[in-house]
């Protein structure tokens, strides 16, 4: 029997993590689930690159090096707001963006060798909503996100 909030939770198919004891989580691989073809951003963008990703449905975008290395995560919100109060895309001289200081530099990241149990348990405790996936030299793999959560749980039904 579900409350009235779980029931607009459903219908507006928003992503819930449900309480473990209700869930069938399986001792899979995270890399078996997370998304792999992920919208990551270098530190400094310029503003042309920045709009591109906007474009994308993405809410949150990892920084990695030019080796590919997790440097942090920055939100699509954050990137509006710089892209808003810095000088006009067309501008030809447009200074490029420093993201570092506006990213999340200890954000949550997970192994690609870790459970999917261990990520949906970090997801709930912590309350992250984007989680990249790294392998053991802290390159990013992928990223997790609720949806691949409740996408998993759809095909396991």
């Amino acid at each position: 029997n579900h409350g009235i909030y779980d029931v607009h939770i459903h219908l507006k198919n928003m992503p819930l993590m449900e309480d473990p004891t209700r869930v069938s989580l399986c001792d899979e691989l995270v890399s078996m689930i997370m998304t792999r073809d992920v919208q990551s951003l270098q530190p400094v963008e310029c503003h042309a690159r920045l709009s591109s990703v906007l474009q994308t449905p993405h809410n949150a975008f990892p920084i990695v090096s030019s080796e590919g290395s997790l440097l942090g995560l920055v939100s699509r919100n954050v990137l509006v707001q710089l892209l808003s109060s810095s000088s006009p895309l067309n501008e030809p001289n447009a200074e490029p963006i420093h993201l570092m200081s506006f990213s999340n530099l200890g954000a949550y990241s997970i192994r690609e060798s870790a459970t999917i149990r261990r990520a949906y348990n970090l997801f709930r405790s912590m309350g992250v909503r984007h989680l990249p996936v790294v392998d053991n030299a802290n390159t990013l793999r992928g990223i997790l996100t609720r949806k691949d959560f409740l996408d998993r749980a759809r095909c396991t039904e």
